[in-house]
């Protein structure tokens, strides 16, 4: 993770591109290889990521661009959980590191989603590339699973694209590193290459 401010520019700086409107950033959940405690390694959506650099499953985050509020919505693991986890940090905790002060459960969500729709207000959220986070924000945005993909704001989209288009010092350096290790990597499988042996 980079220092709260950090996120806490980005998101500023996305809210003052778009000027209004609640914005939606779904994280993504575990993903099962054959039953449901038998997960694929876990990969945070990179948009959630790039906002609000929290690596916790289950999470969704909403930015209220005319309210100036920022909420990480999620839950408090207990006991049973931290069984097969260990401890994890407290929700709060977690999104201080983001630079956001307000968490709440994400039954808190479900309602502010149906409240605000009653009242008008506009929603803006991404295309969703995962089947369950179509399905999670159709049940929020009360619209069909089908049609969530249709409904996301292209100005959202296009704010996104120009803000991660032009990459910060630290996104420099933490690219320069990947792109280090990889090199090194390259290096010394090519030193271990004999002739007659297979790529596997």
């Amino acid at each position: 993770m980079f220092a709260p401010e950090i996120y806490k520019t980005r998101r500023d700086i996305l809210k003052k591109r778009l000027g209004g409107g609640l914005l939606l950033f779904p994280g993504n959940v575990p993903s099962p290889i054959n039953y449901p405690a038998n997960v694929h390694p876990f990969r945070q959506d990179s948009v959630f990521l790039y906002y609000f650099g929290l690596e916790r499953p289950g999470l969704f985050a909403l930015i209220d661009v005319d309210r100036d509020l920022e909420i990480v919505f999620g839950h408090d693991p207990g006991l049973e959980e931290m069984v097969w986890t260990g401890p994890l940090t407290p929700l709060g905790e977690l999104a201080w590191q983001a630079g956001v002060t307000r968490t709440a459960p994400l039954s808190e969500l479900e309602a502010l989603t149906a409240k605000s729709r009653a009242g008008g207000r506009t929603w803006r959220y991404l295309p969703p590339y995962r089947a369950e986070t179509r399905h999670e924000l159709g049940k929020l945005l009360d619209l069909p699973p089908d049609k969530v993909a249709a409904g996301a704001s292209v100005p959202f989209i296009e704010a996104v694209i120009a803000q991660r288009s032009i990459k910060a010092e630290e996104e420099i350096v933490e690219i320069e590193s990947a792109l280090e290790i990889c090199a090194r990597t390259h290096r010394r499988a090519m030193s271990l290459v004999r002739p007659g042996m297979l790529e596997r």
